[in-house]
């Protein structure tokens, strides 16, 4: 009889739904407690069957709390969708819905904006304002999620509903790296988010933190870097200069030791998921690669650097080549008393220097 309600949760089959509750009263809450979560109520959003949804509630509201393994529970699935209709169905069994937290601790509004659902997440909102401070396992909030997804138009929502609730100072919130949303923009090289946040009339310019330090001491100006030819790189390394923006006394703040940004971990399978960076600090440092940052903190520019390095290898290169046409004055003395036997004499004696 399960499968036969769970095919009917996906045609959406209320004669059949009904059939099977008429046989066995219990039978939706056998399949809630057997089926580790996943629920016909679970299968009919997937499928984006309204009535069938709303005859299954009518039986067995607490189906809408139920978290099925993968993470999810009914209004996660509504969300990621988009379905604003199952979702506003859902969430007339109870408000609470919109904290049940699924994989990773994300909460269905994660998925709306994950997804881009620009209109379910505002019933999310609205019914839960205060959802919009929940952060998932990795500490990002919604707003982390919208810039590593690329959906500008979310985060320009969700800005102005942290300004209508003043909650503007949320926008400084960090993930379990440190990095706050400015960081992330900056990473992506993301210039319409970085201009929005600092350019912008949305938000009072003492509001962002331009020089917060994520946990490897880098400010998002740090974590700008330029690619070859980039020139929309130099306009959001621009922007942030011009809000005040300064490297970090981190790690690396030199351009010749600033960390390798590495993927992590994988955005979402299918539902929008990004990777997620971090600086790579680790990493064995050559000498002259030290030499450079110690010369670097100075404030000498790298071509200052580079001339540096030319007048001192010129240097070396000329004092070994008049120590090899110049031998010391005792070599040539031997050489003059005996030519064959000094021939000998001076490779010994050269090549003792070498050793000494």
């Amino acid at each position: 009889m399960e499968q036969r309600m769970l095919a009917a949760a996906r045609k959406g089959n209320i004669h059949e739904l009904d059939d099977l509750i008429g046989r066995n009263e219990q039978i939706l809450e056998e399949m809630a407690l057997e089926g580790a979560g996943h629920t016909p109520l679970h299968v009919a959003c997937v499928s984006g069957h309204l009535d069938f949804v709303r005859e299954l509630l009518k039986h067995m509201p607490k189906l809408a709390e139920k978290v099925k393994p993968g993470g999810f529970s009914p209004l996660h699935i509504a969300a990621a969708r988009g379905d604003v209709e199952i979702a506003v169905e859902l969430l007339k069994v109870g408000t609470h819905l919109c904290s049940v937290k699924g994989w990773e601790r994300r909460i269905p509004l994660h998925y709306a904006v994950i997804n881009g659902e620009v209109d379910v997440m505002e019933i999310l909102l609205s019914t839960s304002p205060e959802s919009v401070e929940e952060t998932t396992a990795r500490e990002e909030t919604a707003l982390h999620l919208a810039v590593k997804n690329h959906r500008f138009k979310v985060l320009v929502r969700l800005v102005e509903h942290l300004k209508r609730h003043k909650k503007e100072q949320l926008i400084n919130w960090k993930d379990h790296k440190g990095n706050t949303a400015l960081h992330l923009a900056a990473t992506n090289k993301n210039f319409e988010v970085v201009d929005f946040m600092l350019r912008g009339h949305a938000l009072a310019s003492e509001v962002v933190e331009v020089n917060a330090l994520n946990e490897s001491g880098l400010t998002p100006l740090d974590v700008s870097t330029p690619s070859p030819g980039g020139a929309r790189d130099r306009e959001i390394r621009e922007i942030l200069t011009r809000a005040g923006a300064v490297r970090g006394g981190g790690r690396s703040n030199s351009l010749a030791l600033r960390p390798v940004l590495v993927d992590d971990d994988v955005m979402e399978e299918g539902d929008g998921h990004q990777l997620d960076r971090k600086p790579v600090t680790n990493a064995p440092q050559s000498s002259s690669l030290l030499t450079m940052k110690k010369l670097n903190q100075g404030g000498e520019s790298l071509g200052d650097i580079r001339n540096a390095l030319l007048v001192v290898a010129a240097l070396i290169v000329s004092a070994t080549y008049q120590s090899v046409l110049q031998p010391p004055k005792i070599i040539q003395d031997d050489n003059d008393k005996n030519s064959f036997g000094g021939f000998g004499q001076i490779n010994y004696t050269m090549s003792r220097g070498h050793i000494n």
